[in-house]
């Protein structure tokens, strides 16, 4: 697999999106788990994080596209 493999996207990329990605994980299953006020908080995290991840793909979408 290509992802595997050293290079498949910039350094920069693969570590943001894995950190972002992770993160949406967590806030998705404390979002489930959650109760009253609690829940606007991690949809609110939820939201932010899908934007900033789409916005890296874009990134990267870009920078495959270039090279």
């Amino acid at each position: 697999m290509k992802r595997n493999k050293k290079g498949w996207i910039k350094e920069e990329f693969r570590k943001d999106y894995i950190t972002n990605a992770v993160k949406l994980a967590f806030r998705k299953h404390q979002l489930k788990h959650s109760k009253n006020w609690q829940k606007k908080y991690y949809a609110e995290e939820v939201t932010k994080l899908k934007l900033i991840l789409t916005d890296l793909v874009s990134k990267i979408q870009q920078d495959i596209s270039r090279g």
